[in-house]
């Protein structure tokens, strides 16, 4: 057996991921600009995390405009997560990926990926990895540098973990992190430029959105996700009910029939039609109807958004809806909060369930007041 093989299954015991591994596979990586040339770019994560790096994926397009992308990147994290073709596309940014076999311990599994990886002949990996130990970045190395040279590997502490203010104890956004990772050897990357976040919907995602919201007839609408894979991040039914009530109201005496549409997985359904009727106009459930780049292209056109921590906040932003996000004590302020003056976050690390409707409430209205 390879000796290096033997070294990185030996690595993989000392900083592996929890999972339960798997075959390495391939999804359209052949497509691409025809120059024979490949960048592979290391990257884990779901839907919300694929958002957070978005800018830093434009940014390695620009940087190898000319190289078919390819993503090295697991599968769904959870039930109701997406993976990361469906927030990226192939057309656009990235051209396919190749599984990783998260926490895998077979010799013959790793020395398959590795093959599989050789046989592409990169002229670069691009480490664009969350934050981890450094035993687990020692150990991606020692794995990934057997296929091509590795750029942008957080080596350091500083580029590891996000940093933490002195003066405030504020911690850094993730999205800010990758983007200094990346800075020295990819080039620099402008979070707050809209451009930075475009997610490249093709005219038939948009047609598919508009099929979709066909029932509106053209009205406006709002739209809501109710769902999470996260227990600590559910606002509730109750209050969740209360607030359609409460926004239904509120847009009611304002003049005018706004429609809704819940959005989510196809286990968001169960409470989304349990709500329905708290809503006072038109309800289009579409949870678990669209792909999650439709979803997107139904958020370009919708007036609000209001949701959980999770993935549809994120593209929601991404696309320039203005948005509400509920955060819990999951994770720490700021750290995974969106960018942008159209968007209004609520975070309580007291818990979730201290986020009162009216809180809600006003700023969904903060945003409903201005000019979309």
């Amino acid at each position: 057996m390879d000796f290096t093989v033997r070294l990185i299954y030996a690595c993989q015991r000392i900083g592996g991921d929890p999972g339960t591994g798997g075959q390495a596979t391939v999804t359209n990586s052949e497509t691409g600009p025809g120059t024979g040339k490949t960048v592979v770019i290391f990257r884990l994560g779901s839907l919300g995390d694929t958002v957070a790096a978005l800018p830093c994926f434009h940014a390695i397009a620009r940087r190898y405009p000319d190289h078919r992308r390819v993503v090295l990147t697991n599968a769904p994290v959870a039930e109701n997560a997406a993976p990361l073709l469906a927030v990226l596309g192939q057309t656009g940014v990235v051209h396919g990926a190749i599984a990783y076999p998260v926490g895998a311990r077979s010799v013959s599994v790793l020395g398959a990926l590795l093959k599989r990886l050789r046989a592409m002949k990169p002229d670069a990996i691009v480490y664009l990895a969350p934050s981890r130990g450094a035993s687990a970045v020692l150990r991606d190395w020692l794995f990934l540098r057997l296929a091509a040279p590795v750029k942008a590997v957080t080596w350091g502490k500083d580029m590891r973990q996000c940093r933490v203010d002195p003066a405030t104890g504020v911690m850094e956004r993730e999205a800010s992190r990758l983007a200094r990772t990346i800075a020295r050897d990819i080039g620099p990357v402008d979070l707050y430029d809209p451009k930075a976040w475009d997610l490249e919907l093709t005219a038939g995602e948009r047609e598919a959105a508009d099929r979709a919201l066909a029932p509106f007839g053209g009205k406006p609408f709002v739209t809501i996700h109710m769902g999470t894979k996260v227990p600590q991040n559910d606002w509730g039914e109750t209050r969740w009910g209360d607030f359609l009530a409460r926004l239904s109201e509120g847009l009611s005496e304002r003049g005018g029939d706004t429609g809704l549409v819940v959005l989510g997985a196809p286990s968001d359904r169960e409470r989304a039609d349990a709500l329905a009727p708290r809503w006072k106009g038109q309800v289009l459930v579409l949870a678990g109807d669209l792909a999650p780049r439709e979803s997107a292209a139904v958020l370009e056109k919708a007036r609000l958004f209001i949701g959980h921590d999770s993935g549809p906040l994120h593209m929601s932003v991404a696309v320039g809806c203005p948005s509400v996000g509920l955060f819990s004590a999951n994770n720490p302020p700021i750290k995974w909060h969106p960018i942008g003056d159209h968007v209004r976050v609520i975070h309580r690390m007291a818990g979730i369930d201290t986020i009162t409707v009216e809180e809600a409430y006003d700023a969904a209205s903060d945003l409903l007041a201005q000019p979309r």
